[in-house]
């Protein structure tokens, strides 16, 4: 631990403005107090008129304490050095009404501009009726407060405790031997009280022969084993006038010297405390010089005793402008190597006083305090170490409790809470026992709040069309946190317009915290889509009239980069290809989307539309044209008779006088299939406007009559040439070429009356729209 000490400038003293330090050192006969940092810097001093900063300035509200010497008059105890803040006690004799001496104490800072007072408070009298002796000493207790000591006017130790600014109520213990100032003994309530550099002893001296010497428990204060090594006078001026005293820096020696020499020399004597016998260990160690106080005694950090020299009646002698030393305090008798007058303090002089310094450096009595360490700020999600690793070799035991400990017996935890939790630690060191071995401490890990944390969420990397910009936006700050925006273009608002084709990064900071969570960052890419294949002008294909159960193909050839949508999808092969087959059952419009694939239709989309016309065929209930059996060169009828309104057309037209009516005349060569197609011109789809019938005229060798049979029996009795389409002209010729039988409108009755059994040749020739003619040979029997 740093230790502060004995600092030169603060012997000489100080007070108001800057003056002489000749000067200053006439302000300080018994009572000073000085406090430096680590490197030996001063940092503020006391004397019995009021407390200093290291440029020797009286600091700001301080007590004057004055009225008054005493012998450990001035104590400075650091409360938060980081912050310089320090108590200071003091010994007056204007501390109440009774005109006893008491204590008081002011809280002073040096670490502020102006170095000041805080505060400054008058102890309670620990008896109404009796002030204190002048004795004061700090030591540290076993949990590293500040146990302070006092003494009263009999056998009362008066103790209390400093916790930082925190003073507890005091505390009496009556040992030893009275320090009663009265009558034949005045100065009972003089000389010095010290405590050991290991804090486990303390002694008291007085002019009066009081040497006491007491085992002290850092743990509850109370004063232990008395040995008292002194012979108490029976009046003043006597033998044994001790002063000063001090421990030896291993706690085994302790020395006391005498002051108010009434028989010209001090003397300086050591007792043993490790002796068998302690009383009788007592040595002297050195005789002063006539007329020479030896004053207060220090332990220095070097491990010297230091002592005060004073020759009251001759202020220039050497002894008041050096110090006697103890070089080996820890050995016995005078192997301790004692050396009169023998440090020189440059010109400064001093009289009985040395600095009241405690052991600043003295540790806590356990092997390890319970300290979970600072209170500790982590992200969502985060761990952190509490605690500090065990020094004690596993001397103490460790006993942690909080959410999310798992193994609580160790010296340091890593912590997660998922919410702002408290971690509580007891140390026991089952060496020193109850109640000092058992330490606790306590550290709140605080989890920032969900609501504190930027999220710089620019949201997935995306393509956008050529020419295209996109905002790009941070998250919102709640009201009042003044979150920072730092985008990769240099910009530092919340949101930016962002050009296609390019990456873009956002850092949002809080700047309420330096932890890792209180920052946040992201980046999106984004990039353009390509150019598409240029579709065709009439994409969904030409309009189409459709028969009730045709089919069509809509569309046109895919293009590669699009997609393809027909609506509505119904009759269609597939709503998704670019050329579906439709099979409507009526009339309808089919749209047609088609959108550029890679950018599902945000670069580039074409609508067009197909109309479906569905007819109904009218021609089912026509009649049917029969087939007719001809003659080679007859000339027939064939067809139906036409209906209003529709339309007709034979195939082939060779040998028909009308091939546009329903009904016409034929005259063929030979066997022939004739189609006719009836047409509906209110109708467009072929399926629906016409119909056709096929036509069978058959050429069958007409079988004509070739025989009369006159014999009365009814069969082959008349020439029938069955019916023709117009009149029909008969002649018959014998074999001799002479007519025999002429009608010009034969009705299929000639009998062949009055001509005689033979051959015969007949000529017949039909007249009207479709004329013929044709020859043949008949035999008439008898």
């Amino acid at each position: 631990m740093d230790f502060w000490g004995f600092h030169p400038d603060a012997v000489s003293g100080g007070g108001g403005p800057v003056v002489d330090p000749n000067e200053k050192t006439r302000r300080f006969l018994e009572a000073s107090g000085c406090f430096s940092d680590a490197e030996g810097n001063l940092v503020l001093y006391a004397s019995e008129d009021s407390a200093f900063n290291s440029g020797h300035h009286q600091i700001n509200n301080t007590l004057h304490y004055g009225s008054g010497s005493f012998t450990n008059g001035i104590l400075i105890l650091p409360v938060d050095t980081t912050k310089g803040r320090y108590l200071v006690f003091h010994l007056s004799y204007n501390c109440n009404s009774n005109f006893n001496a008491c204590i008081s104490y002011s809280l002073v800072q040096t670490a502020l501009a102006t170095d000041s007072t805080l505060s400054n408070v008058i102890l309670p009298d620990y008896d109404p009726l009796f002030g204190i002796t002048e004795k004061m000493a700090a030591v540290r207790a076993a949990d590293g407060a500040w146990w302070i000591f006092y003494h009263g006017q009999e056998k009362e130790y008066i103790r209390i405790k400093i916790n930082e600014e925190s003073i507890s109520p005091f505390a009496i213990q009556e040992i030893g031997t009275s320090h009663f100032d009265s009558g034949p003994l005045p100065y009972g309530d003089i000389g010095e009280m010290v405590f050991s550099p290991q804090g486990d002893k303390l002694m008291a001296v007085t002019p009066t022969g009081v040497v006491d010497v007491f085992d002290f428990d850092r743990c509850t204060g109370f004063l232990g084993k008395w040995d008292s090594l002194g012979t108490v006078a029976s009046s003043i001026p006597g033998p044994d006038n001790y002063y000063g005293c001090s421990f030896s820096p291993d706690g085994s020696k302790v020395y006391a010297s005498e002051v108010f020499p009434f028989s010209g020399y001090s003397k300086l004597w050591q007792w043993d405390l490790t002796a068998p016998d302690i009383r009788a260990s007592k040595t002297l160690i050195f005789i002063s010089p006539d007329s020479i106080e030896f004053g207060q005694h220090q332990l220095g950090p070097d491990g010297n005793i230091y002592i005060s020299n004073l020759s009251y009646y001759n202020f220039q002698d050497t002894a008041n402008y050096n110090l006697s030393v103890i070089n080996d305090p820890n050995q016995a008798g005078l192997a301790c190597n004692f050396s009169y007058a023998s440090l020189y303090l440059e010109g400064r002089r001093t009289t009985y006083n040395l600095p009241n310094l405690p052991n600043y450096s003295l540790p806590p009595l356990v092997a390890q305090y319970a300290d979970c360490g600072p209170p500790r700020r982590i992200c969502p999600g985060d761990s952190v170490l509490v605690g500090y690793p065990d020094t004690t070799g596993g001397a103490v035991v460790f006993a942690w409790s909080g959410p999310g400990i798992t193994s609580p017996g160790l010296a340091q935890q890593w912590v997660g809470p998922d919410s702002t939790a408290w971690y509580y630690l007891t140390v026991t060191d089952s060496a020193v026992g109850i109640p000092c071995g058992v330490t606790y401490d306590s550290v709140l890990v605080t989890v920032a709040a969900t609501a504190e944390l930027p999220m710089a969420s620019l949201g997935m990397d995306t393509t956008v069309c050529a020419g295209d910009s996109v905002l790009l936006r941070g998250p919102a700050a709640p009201s009042g946190a003044g979150w920072l925006y730092a985008w990769s273009t240099g910009d530092s608002t919340v949101q930016i317009m962002a050009a296609a084709g390019g990456s873009y990064a956002l850092t949002v900071t809080n700047p309420a915290s330096s932890l890792h969570c209180y920052m946040d960052r992201d980046t999106i890419a984004i990039g353009v889509f390509g150019a598409q294949l240029p579709l065709p002008a009439q994409v969904a294909g030409a309009d189409a009239v459709l028969c009730v159960g045709d089919s069509v193909l809509l569309g046109a050839a895919a293009v590669p980069g699009w997609d393809y949508l027909w609506s509505p999808a119904s009759f269609l092969s597939s709503a998704t290809v670019a050329m579906p087959v439709s099979r409507p059952a009526a009339t309808l419009a089919y749209v047609l989307v088609v959108s550029d694939s890679a950018s599902g239709g945000a670069c580039g989309e074409v609508r067009d539309t197909v109309n479906i016309t569905v007819e109904e065929q009218n021609l089912q209930n026509l009649e049917n044209p029969q087939d007719v059996e001809f003659c080679v060169g007859e000339c027939f009828l064939i067809g139906v008779p036409g209906v209003s309104g529709l339309a007709y057309a034979w195939s082939p037209t060779l040998g028909l006088s009308s091939p546009n009516l329903s009904l016409t005349k034929a005259q063929a060569a030979a066997t022939t299939v004739y189609t006719l197609t009836v047409i509906d011109p209110a109708l467009q789809s072929a399926n629906c406007r016409e119909r056709r019938f096929l036509v069978n005229a058959v050429a069958d060798g007409c079988n004509r009559p070739s025989f009369i049979a006159v014999n009365g029996d009814g069969i082959a009795e008349v020439l029938d040439f069955g019916d023709h389409a117009g009149r029909v002209s008969l002649r018959v010729f014998d074999v001799a070429g002479r007519l025999v039988y002429g009608d010009e409108d034969y009705g299929n009755d000639w009998n062949a009356a009055g001509l005689a059994h033979g051959l015969y040749v007949y000529r017949v020739t039909v007249g009207g729209d479709c004329p013929s003619a044709f020859t043949g040979k008949v035999v008439v029997m008898r």
